[in-house]
Parts: C-alpha cells; structure tokens; sequence
C-alpha cells in the first residue's frame, strides 16, 4: 500500500483480503477509500458488490451495486455480465441445505429440512424466497 498508495486494484484486493478475514470495518474504509480515487470504477463497484455477496452482508447495497455496475460502460478487463449474473442469482437463493417448496395462504411456507428430509413449516422474512429455519 505504501508504495502504491492511488493503485485502486491493491486497495480492492486488500479490502478483499481483510473482509475475508472478517475486519469488515477496515475493509468498508479502504472500497470507499477506493471508491474516492475513481469514484465512477466499474472495477470497484463490482469488487465491492461481490465482497458484499460472498460474506452475505448488505446485500440490498450489493443488488444496487450490481445494477450500477450493469449500466455502466465495460472495458475488456472488467467483469463480465455472466458473472453478474452468478451474483445476481446467489442473492435470490435460499441458505445451503434448505430446498424451496412453496406456500400457499392455508398451509404456509413449507421447506424441505436437510436433516428429516420431511416439509416443515418456516417462517418468511420476505416473499424472496429468503428461509429461516
């Protein structure tokens, strides 16, 4: 860092690095530090909406970013919409291990439980498919 302080590439990649490590803290300053010496970064914007996903935080912020992201011009460094689209498509599924079944307004939401394997009743926090178990 000290050597390159203004590389806006070692900053995502510490800011990665330390979210990994779960100091979410110091790696929300150094994106937003990133997001300050190119504000308007498709680079950025897509490390930081995939950081949010991966460590399953702020991921109504992680959505907008990635529609950001979608809208902005590309160059052929950047990512592609293939992997926006894998992001994209983790923020809509449920947690590992719980199958979506269904619901309807008598019975309720049902999922399929990993350990009996038998339907049991959940609780919704959204109508997203988002389970509790």
């Amino acid at each position: 860092m000290e050597a390159a302080p203004h590389d806006v590439g070692r900053i995502i990649d510490l800011a990665t690095f330390l979210s990994k490590q779960h100091r979410y803290q110091e790696s929300d300053g150094l994106f937003e530090r990133a997001s300050g010496i190119e504000p308007v970064s498709p680079k950025v914007i897509f490390a930081r909406a995939a950081d949010y996903v991966h460590t399953k935080r702020n991921l109504s912020e992680a959505r907008s970013l990635l529609r950001q992201y979608a809208a902005l011009p590309h160059t052929p460094d950047d990512p592609q919409q293939s992997e926006v689209a894998q992001l994209d498509e983790k923020l809509l599924k449920p947690p590992r291990g719980i199958r979506w079944v269904g619901s309807n307004r008598r019975s309720g939401a049902r999922a399929l439980s990993p350990s009996s394997g038998r339907l049991r009743p959940i609780k919704l926090k959204t109508t997203r498919c988002r389970l509790e178990e």
